[in-house]
């Protein structure tokens, strides 16, 4: 007892420094370990409740709230799974959200009900809605209650409607090999291969160049060796392994004698040979080959030669402990805190003394596997391994290397103003200058999710296709386009709608924003995050730029993509938010330095437009809020106006806000307001004169924009077919049981 108060006081006194330091140095939620894991990840994750609820203070700090790891835990998943209740409860109250999923298809109500009935009714009574969307996960809550045993928190769920006679495999599985006869006895025994939840022979996959397995695999016959060949529990040998998650790449495991044979397996397989090679090119496939090694007959071993853990996780500088009784378990975080005692290790998440079910699932549908991968299955499937197959597929996806393309939008909406130039416009010449692939589509379909004059949209298309151009866009490297004349992203936004959940947008920050100040909320709000998520997957993107206030849509443009790929089988790449951290995401107000600058704001006053007039601009900047101190410091948290000025002057010249400092320590606030708007002036009037050069030839960009919109037109094809193809199924061989089908209707 008095270890655990000594641990407690050692712990607050060690938040409360933390706290006092991120209040007075500032702290970044962009800054991520090699987990993608960010503070408040961390935080949650050790019970940290002062320093998460010192992160939600700040209303801005909401929109990572459900922020995911690389292994796809957000903060709330990482609370709970470490059993810490009161910060639980803190991050639902600030809407957490409950629906999302891991990337191994454990929902926050399963991994709730893993851990205990009281942190399962702490999130269910929170968000009850939330329940139904777990019907499709691939660990359900009953499937974990079945797999703990625990009948009170199975008829509990049944209770609250979750249905047993639709259950998944897994979850059907799971009930069969209850110990409680109750559970145990709703399992349909007429459903089969539920025992075996994955095999090698699923209508799901299709074996490509198959041998004759003899000729590359062969066991002796003898009794004695079948006696030995029978699959027992793995266990860890020695205490040392309990540092990491059982893999193949110690020496750890003992088994009976198998061998392999060296062949070529090319010449006993209908694959060609181009094909094998390019399959085994190191950097897209992380199949290795499998020997036995035996230093004497009585202790062989089975030795892989790379880890089946992603390639980007060093696991020889790996300090952290991980849990040894759940096989391979990536999304069960390894972080700690450097302040959590040593005695204090990851225990079972499904309880001590509890059986542990196999980390196995269907694979998707469509998976082709060529002959070395399904040897390697088999491999895995023999000695017992089955928790590694599901991994191992998920890695072969992985491995699929995506060309770089990068897309982003914006909005018709007028005149931009310095943050879109700064924050998007300037990123995106960039990353086109560099040789990357863009595409830059003017999002007209989103600008009519609030009423619009259709002749005013029409000229401000025209407006921001000539803001582009003259801020450096080239047509030519890149793809610039009107959103609305590729029908496909409508079509796909309604396919993906057909995947998601009201529960999961109504969660998202903007759509709680927007709808306060509207009296009737239309459904293109509520919707909007699932069109941009269908611009992005409709071009199979692999990085988006955005700003901190469109990362949760991004995650859900991930998230659907996840969904969809395990639905109907790999399709889209996961993209990846660009998000900048520099300084060109602090431009603020000119009249309030405290918010950011926008179109929004009432006051034009507030924002520099890239068409003002010089005069207008010499009048904005004269007229920017700053303070009574007259020398030129740089203090963002005590002088906000000047700091802000400072900030837009080093933005422009690229210099530090030390050497603007340096440069103006002569000046007082009223003569830096001029030399600023020289600056501004100097930079903004080239780019207004092409602006005004390239709208009197409004014939020139409509063939700009159908050029770009023929090129996308043509990216955009390719995905729909192959989306329409796993989705409505448009192949006639494909059809199976048409007539008996037709027998039941």
């Amino acid at each position: 007892m008095l270890n655990s108060e000594s641990h407690d006081s050692v712990k607050k006194n060690v938040e409360a420094q933390t706290i006092t330091a991120m209040q007075k140095q500032g702290y970044t939620l962009n800054a991520v370990n090699n987990y993608d894991e960010n503070l408040l990840h961390v935080s949650a994750a050790n019970g940290c409740f002062e320093i998460v609820r010192e992160i939600l203070n700040q209303k801005e700090n909401h929109r990572v709230i459900d922020r995911k790891n690389k292994f796809g835990w957000t903060p709330l998943m990482q609370a709970i799974r470490n059993g810490n209740i009161d910060t639980v409860k803190l991050l639902l109250e600030k809407n957490a959200d409950v629906n999302q999923v891991t990337y191994l298809g454990m929902s926050v109500l399963g991994l709730a009900a893993a851990i205990s009935k009281e942190m399962f009714e702490t999130v269910y009574n929170a968000c009850p809605d939330a329940l139904v969307n777990t019907v499709n996960d691939d660990i359900t809550p009953l499937s974990v209650a079945a797999m703990k045993n625990d009948k009170e928190l199975f008829l509990r769920l049944v209770e609250l409607g979750m249905p047993v006679s639709t259950a998944n495999g897994y979850t059907r599985t799971m009930m069969k090999r209850s110990t409680v006869p109750e559970i145990a006895v709703l399992a349909n025994e007429d459903l089969t291969a539920t025992e075996d939840y994955w095999n090698d022979t699923s209508d799901n996959i299709e074996v490509i160049g198959e041998p004759n397995m003899k000729d590359n695999f062969t066991f002796n016959d003898d009794e004695k060796t079948k006696e030995k060949l029978k699959l027992h529990l793995l266990s860890v040998v020695k205490e040392s392994d309990k540092q990491i998650s059982p893999n193949l790449t110690y020496e750890m495991f003992k088994f009976p004698k198998a061998d392999f044979e060296e062949d070529n397996i090319t010449e006993k397989s209908n694959v060609s040979s181009q094909d094998y090679k390019a399959h085994k090119m190191p950097t897209t496939n992380n199949l290795e080959k499998y020997s036995v090694i035996s230093e004497d007959e009585s202790t062989p071993m089975l030795r892989r030669l790379h880890s089946i853990r992603p390639t980007d996780i060093d696991m020889q500088n790996l300090s952290c402990n991980f849990n040894a009784t759940l096989g391979f378990t990536p999304e069960f975080s390894p972080v700690k805190s450097p302040y959590v005692p040593a005695d204090i290790g990851e225990e079972n998440v499904f309880g001590e003394n509890t059986p542990t079910p196999p980390r196995c699932k269907t694979p998707p549908k469509g998976t082709l596997l060529r002959w070395p991968q399904t040897k390697m299955i088999m491999v895995l499937k023999h000695f017992g391994l089955d928790q590694h197959i599901s991994v191992f597929l998920e890695q072969e996806v992985a491995d699929i290397e995506y060309p770089k393309r990068i897309f982003s939008g914006i909005q018709p909406t007028g005149s931009v103003h310095l943050g879109n130039y700064f924050g998007a416009i300037q990123r995106w010449v960039e990353l086109q200058n560099s040789g990357e692939a863009v595409l830059c589509s003017i999002a007209d379909l989103h600008s009519i999710t609030l009423p619009q004059d259709p002749q005013k949209l029409r000229e401000n298309v025209m407006l921001i296709t000539a803001t582009l151009l003259a801020c450096g866009i080239d047509f030519k490297k890149s793809i610039l386009f009107e959103q609305s004349k590729v029908s496909m992203h409508t079509e796909l936004c309604w396919v993906l709608c057909t995947i998601t959940t009201m529960a999961r947008l109504a969660h998202l920050p903007q759509f709680k924003e927007k709808s306060e100040s509207l009296k009737n909320v239309p459904l293109g709000l509520f919707i909007y995050p699932v069109l941009q998520a269908a611009d992005i997957l409709l071009y199979k993107a692999t990085h988006v730029p955005v700003g901190q206030d469109q990362a949760q849509h991004i995650q859900l443009a991930q998230d659907l993509a996840q969904i969809f790929n395990r639905k109907f089988g790999q399709t889209f790449p996961i993209p990846h938010a660009l998000i900048s951290d520099n300084r060109s995401q602090k431009i603020k107000s000119l009249r309030e330095p405290t918010k950011k600058m926008s179109k929004s704001h009432t006051d034009s006053k507030s924002r520099l437009n890239i068409l003002d007039e010089p005069d207008v601009l010499l009048e904005k900047i004269k007229k920017s809020v700053t303070d009574f101190t007259s020398e030129i410091t740089y203090e963002p948290d005590k002088r906000q106006g000047v700091s802000n000025l400072i900030n837009i002057h080093s933005l422009f010249t690229g210099k530090t806000p030390e050497e603007i400092c340096k440069e103006a320590a002569s000046l007082n606030t009223g003569q830096y307001k001029l030399l600023l708007a020289d600056i501004v002036i100097e930079k903004l009037s080239p780019i207004r004169n092409n602006i005004l050069r390239l709208t009197k030839e409004p014939a020139y960009l409509n063939e700009i924009l159908k050029e770009g919109a023929d090129r996308a037109t043509e990216l955009a094809t390719n995905c729909w077919t192959e989306v329409i193809g796993k989705v409505f199924g448009n192949d006639l061989r494909d059809v199976k049981n048409v007539k008996n089908t037709a027998k039941v209707m």
